[in-house]
């Protein structure tokens, strides 16, 4: 069970971007991107569908309100929420939202003038937006606003991590390491691909985990070269099965780690040992340069060298 109080959990994550804000002259921003949604307030709703276009959206002021526009009949999911000031009804902006898109978009973009005229005054209109299209960014334009971009505000607040935070994402982490040990013990002559890959899902899913972004899972000869995605191809005793996790776990933090596991129970090869051998050779030849101050550029020239065969 989690014990962290996901509320100032949220709080702090909150303050931290209001803080990034600040540093970068950003006196408000606009996003729809439901990861950073949740970042800057902890309101979920259909993450998924909302990485496929605008579809809600987080107005958030520096020195002002933080206004959630909420899809129809949603509002009441994010009600309780002590970072978010007020609750709208979201307008679809996108063709693939509603054929009145371009109505939407100059409606929309009224609403945001008119809220923007309201805290900053109407002659000082300044807003970082993200992942929106050209016909809203030109119909705030034309209303007077100055735009700047969002998304490194975003990332650079993400970047360091709030004390509560790290309890989390250990937590994440656990979680996703439970559902891998559901998929391996899956791992059997005769299975495919996609059965065993399904079984990390569902370990994920009822660990409270989002969603998996990739299909990194093959096994035998489709394990090289890399990138092939999980299919219907049949594991085979001897098979060495390759997995990334690419999971959005628990509360959106995402774990990421890779694991070879060998199907059946049958000795591993003369080859499949030695490439164990380098794999652990390189992690703990990795590990070993971890060190606080160490730039990343520093890590990566002292990184292990691999071996071309």
């Amino acid at each position: 069970m989690l014990n962290v109080d996901v509320n100032q959990l949220y709080l702090q994550r909150q303050r931290r971007l209001t803080s990034m804000m600040k540093s970068m002259d950003v006196s408000a921003v606009l996003t729809p991107d439901p990861l950073n949604i949740m970042y800057a307030t902890g309101s979920r709703n259909m993450t998924v569908w909302g990485l496929m276009g605008p579809s809600r959206f987080l107005l958030h002021f520096a020195d002002g309100p933080t206004i959630l526009f909420e899809f129809n009949q949603g509002e009441h999911l994010s009600e309780s929420l002590p970072t978010i000031t007020e609750i709208r009804t979201s307008t679809g902006i996108t063709a693939k939202k509603t054929p009145h898109y371009m109505a939407n978009n100059q409606k929309f973009a009224d609403e945001i003038v008119d809220i923007l005229a309201k805290v900053q005054g109407r002659d000082s209109m300044t807003l970082a937006v993200e992942l929106v299209d050209f016909t809203f960014t030109d119909a705030l334009r034309a209303r007077g606003v100055t735009l700047k971009d969002a998304m490194p505000v975003f990332q650079y607040s993400r970047m360091i991590k709030q004390p509560l935070e790290l309890d989390v994402m250990r937590y994440a982490v656990k979680q996703v390491e439970l559902a891998t040990a559901n998929l391996e013990d899956a791992i059997k002559p005769g299975a495919t691909e996609n059965e065993v890959w399904s079984k990390f899902h569902e370990g994920l899913i009822a660990r409270d985990g989002e969603f998996v972004a990739t299909r990194l899972f093959q096994s035998g000869v489709r394990t090289f070269p890399y990138f092939q995605e999980s299919s219907n191809a049949v594991m085979q005793a001897g098979d060495l099965v390759c997995f990334d996790t690419d999971a959005l776990g628990v509360l959106n933090y995402a774990v990421d780690f890779s694991r070879t596991f060998l199907c059946g129970d049958v000795p591993a090869t003369d080859t499949q040992r030695r490439l164990f051998a380098i794999a652990r050779e390189q992690l703990e030849h990795n590990a070993a340069n971890i060190a606080a101050g160490r730039s990343f550029e520093d890590f990566a020239r002292r990184a292990y060298d691999v071996p071309e065969r």
